[in-house]
């Protein structure tokens, strides 16, 4: 059973805090909601406001936006008959959010953030410029400041205002792509607490971060101390930190959080991040509690100097053994609405994971939490969020050429993932000596890296196969159910050759080969040669392919009864030099191997397999024949031995895409869903750019419009549903060095 989780999450009313805020005198606002831009030609002029702001020398200007696209103007005002003369808010080249001021060329104020926004997500940011500089501030957190003055009247002659361009003196430039739903400008700036709780996201409860130079009050905390029990602003080393002193009495600032908050923290999920340094004491508390349940962790310094976190109804942990208050430390409490368990963090580290204790308290709460205690502890920032979930719940690189350490490569191709039963994922990729396929020069490797916290940090690579004489490629990696054994396909060839060169033969040591692991990918067994079993001896070269294999579990006697079935397609040379794809199973949980027919027609290469709910097999397969169209389509109701041709209405990129099964109505779920990842573009089925995902609720006869996940370069891809019924997509986000990976929501999709 999958759990769905209900699309009406965004309209969801979300705790507001500190609403009295007395903000700067606001100018003029422009609501562009129902404009597209289209990052060519649409923009909004203002030119008939340009007077109410042209003369303004300090003040605040607020966006926000949902950006697709690179170099588009959110908001500007130039002087169009000059060249270069613009103050302008942009979304830069790389992504970032960037303000800058020029006079013919020349920067006067130039600042950006590190981290891209052009993610089609929405983003809200204010940019604050007075006598002590400029700072930008986006999505709750002051991300970038410097000392300059410089703001709307430092251009001179200014004669053009716009929202989705900026005019230059040879006319439009810099058009924004995607949505920009409102504008603001102030005459004045506003506080940083002002500007972090008006670009606060709408999933964000509660949030306090030290360099915004504010209270916990001013963030909307309400302060629940006793005693002499204080918090204070204090430098540390450099850095502004909040002392929460519990020296002489309770010190904690709290958040009650509406009935509606807790309803959608149930449902959909929440966590609880900070970052402290606990000085002394103990019952340093960070946690939340809705009215059933609390999930507290106390964090202490014992008489021995060790950092310790009591989790109540769990255990107790030692974090740090020695010298435990010397740092700064992440800690993270985030809580799983399907599992029903939340999981506690340190630096990025898991430590436990349990149900909570019963509690009729309702509140999210920060700092020393009892004036029977004396705990002191400095805080950089604490957020109480609601999982979001039309957001990705992580977003990781997986493999980084020449990054990878002792291990790596300069590249990596070809991804592959899978999920055993006890949660890991592991991906799998080709280690290249450079961007080229086999065949070139250099030896290629099979590379794979696992997670244990479902996509959010990896271990360091692991080479599964590599020779001083031989490539190998395209790991196909698949999961026995029954066993928990995992098993990876892969093909190996002679140096300087491949399937599409002219150099394999029947003759030619070209060889399907695996591996298999019991434990999860941590060790990995000898080399298993399968070539006599599956590989015809007039064909050319037998390849594993990309992508994952799959078990099958809805056969009827009619198809044969192959429940249990491990199968997926591998690419065949035959012959007569033609591309076919044909089956490679086994019914006795890998000990052997067994092939069925090539597929009818000549022309499919890189392939796919999803199971149907009538028991059919469906391959999807890249078109590397003569006919029209990108894909072919294949359906067998025989367990995959024989193949009949079939149609569909998928246009995607000429690439090895993913596909998985999603849900099923045979095993309990409302719909059912057959996903598939691929680029969608630029046009349909152009390129390689901007990865998307359909969704097919027919059992793939017909697909969906995409939702675009990935904006820019995105190649090959695979997909899968994980076990706690969220997606995977583990994808090339450049032409040979980078691998990424993003966990999803199926509301993401739908």
């Amino acid at each position: 059973m999958r759990n769905t989780i209900g699309a009406s999450f965004l309209t969801t009313s979300f705790l507001l805090l500190n609403s009295s805020l007395a903000y700067a005198e606001l100018v003029k606002q422009w609501d562009t909601s129902t404009t597209s831009f289209n990052g060519s030609s649409t923009y909004v002029s203002l030119d008939s406001d340009l007077d109410l702001v042209s003369s303004l020398t300090k003040g605040s200007i607020y966006s926000a936006f949902k950006a697709t696209g690179t170099t588009g103007t959110l908001f500007s005002v130039s002087n169009a008959n000059e060249a270069s003369s613009e103050y302008a808010l942009v979304i830069d080249g790389d992504g970032t959010l960037r303000i800058h001021a020029r006079e013919n060329g020349a920067f006067i104020n130039n600042l950006k953030t590190t981290k891209a926004f052009n993610d089609n997500r929405e983003h809200k940011t204010v940019v604050l410029t007075d006598e002590n500089g400029t700072s930008i501030l986006v999505d709750g957190e002051l991300l970038a400041q410097n000392s300059s003055t410089s703001f709307l009247n430092s251009v001179d002659s200014l004669s053009s205002m716009n929202i989705g361009r900026n005019e230059d003196n040879g006319g439009g430039q810099w058009y924004f792509s995607g949505e920009i739903s409102s504008t603001e400008i102030y005459s004045s700036i506003l506080s940083k607490a002002e500007a972090a709780l008006k670009t606060r996201p709408n999933n964000v409860v509660a949030l306090f971060n030290s360099n915004l130079d504010a209270s916990p009050d001013l963030l909307g905390w309400t302060n629940d101390s006793t005693l002499q029990g204080q918090g204070s602003l204090l430098d540390d080393n450099g850095d502004t930190v909040w002392q929460a002193d519990g020296s002489a009495g309770k010190a904690e600032w709290e958040v009650i959080p509406d009935s509606q908050t807790n309803l959608d923290a149930t449902n959909y999920g929440w966590s609880m991040s900070s970052t402290v340094k606990v000085l002394s004491g103990s019952y340093i508390t960070n946690y939340y509690a809705n009215g059933n349940k609390r999930y507290l962790v106390n964090l202490k310094i014992d008489s021995s100097g060790a950092l310790v976190a009591d989790v109540e109804g769990d255990a107790q942990y030692t974090l740090v053994s020695q010298q435990g208050s010397d740092q700064y430390h992440d800690y993270e409490v985030n809580y799983d609405a399907s599992s029903q368990q939340a999981t506690f963090w340190f630096d990025g580290e898991k430590v436990t994971s349990w149900s909570g204790s019963a509690s009729n308290q309702n509140v999210i709460v920060f700092g020393n939490g009892s004036s029977g205690t004396s705990g002191v502890a400095n805080y950089k920032n604490v957020r109480f969020e609601v999982t979001d979930s039309t957001q990705p719940i992580a977003l990781s690189s997986v493999f980084v050429g020449g990054a990878e350490g002792i291990n790596g490569m300069s590249n990596y191709r070809i991804p592959s993932i899978v999920q055993s039963q006890d949660n890991t994922l592991l991906a799998f990729s080709e280690g290249r000596p450079n961007g080229a396929d086999p065949g070139a020069s250099g030896l290629i490797n099979i590379s794979l890296k696992r997670s244990l916290d479902l996509g959010k940090t990896w271990q360091p690579v692991q080479i599964i196969e590599e020779s001083s004489q031989y490539d190998f490629s395209d790991p196909r990696p698949l999961v026995d159910e029954s066993t928990n054994t995992i098993f990876v396909f892969y093909t190996q060839w002679l140096d300087l050759c491949a399937q599409n060169g002219n150099c394999t033969g029947p003759d030619d040591p070209n060889y399907l080969l695996f591996k298999s692991s019991t434990d999860n990918g941590q060790t990995w067994s000898n080399t298993v040669n399968v070539s006599d079993e599956v590989k015809d001896p007039t064909w050319r070269s037998i390849n594993a392919g990309p992508g994952h294999g799959i078990q099958l579990k809805w056969q009827s006697s009619a198809q044969g009864s192959h429940n249990g079935r491990l199968i997926f397609p591998a690419i065949v040379r035959a012959s007569d030099s033609l591309f076919y794809v044909v089956s490679v199973f086994s019914d006795d949980n890998g000990a052997s191997w067994d092939k069925g027919n090539l597929t009818p027609i000549s022309g499919p290469t890189e392939a796919d397999f999803v199971e149907l709910n009538d028991g059919r097999i469906l391959m999807t397969a890249r078109n590397d024949g003569s006919a029209a169209g990108t894909r072919y389509h294949f359906l067998s109701n025989d367990g995959g031995i024989t193949w009949q041709q079939t149609t569909h209405d998928l246009v995607v990129s000429k690439v090895d895409i993913g596909i998985t099964r999603f849900s099923s109505t045979i095993q309990g779920d409302a719909e059912n869903k057959i996903l598939v990842s691929a680029p969608i573009g630029s046009p349909a089925g152009a390129n390689r750019y901007d990865l998307g995902i359909w969704v097919s609720e027919d059992e793939g006869v017909s697909f969906n419009s995409p939702t675009q996940i990935v904006y820019g370069f995105s190649a090959y891809s695979d997909i899968i549903t994980l076990n706690d019924g969220t997606i995977a997509v583990l994808y090339e986000a450049t032409g040979s060095t980078h691998i990424k990976f993003i966990n999803l929501n199926i509301n993401a999709v739908n």
